[in-house]
């Protein structure tokens, strides 16, 4: 599991993890940013840094604080990514919407949260069925096991 303290008195987060198993912990990385860490397919920890800007960038590291890049196939702005559980779809947000896109850097879904219902020009059973897991997913016709 990967998580991020405030450490107040010096006034930066630490991205740490810990091993559910052993329950021990080890320290990443240190940012002067406030990050909220999420596990990629790629077995890295993604987390948002804004570097001294106005515009926050998705940058990767592995457990060890090895290899701190920024990530690819996300634009400047784009934050707190999530995906599926099989790793196929990848969540997050965009100019404050949702953008649901295949791993792969497929087709791309832009789902508006301005005022109102969520606008996507897609129906609400295809934003559902675009978020969930495709081992979760039915073809239609076909029974659920």
């Amino acid at each position: 599991m990967a998580y991020s303290l405030w450490l107040w008195q010096e006034k930066r987060s630490e991205l740490c993890v810990v091993d559910i198993a052993t329950r021990e912990w080890k320290h990443v990385i240190y940012t002067d940013d406030q990050i909220y860490p999420v596990w990629g397919p790629s077995n890295k920890i993604i987390f948002s840094l804004y570097n001294g800007g106005g515009v926050p960038r998705l940058f990767e590291v592995g457990s060890d604080g090895k290899d701190l890049r920024e990530c690819v196939g996300f634009d400047p702005g784009d934050s707190e990514p999530m995906w599926t559980a099989d790793g196929g779809r990848v969540v997050f947000g965009r100019d404050g919407g949702l953008v649901v896109r295949d791993e792969g850097g497929g087709q791309m879904h832009i789902i508006s949260m301005q005022r109102g219902p969520p606008s996507s020009g897609l129906s609400p059973q295809t934003v559902k069925e675009w978020c969930m897991p495709r081992s979760r997913m039915r073809v239609r016709g076909s029974k659920s096991s």
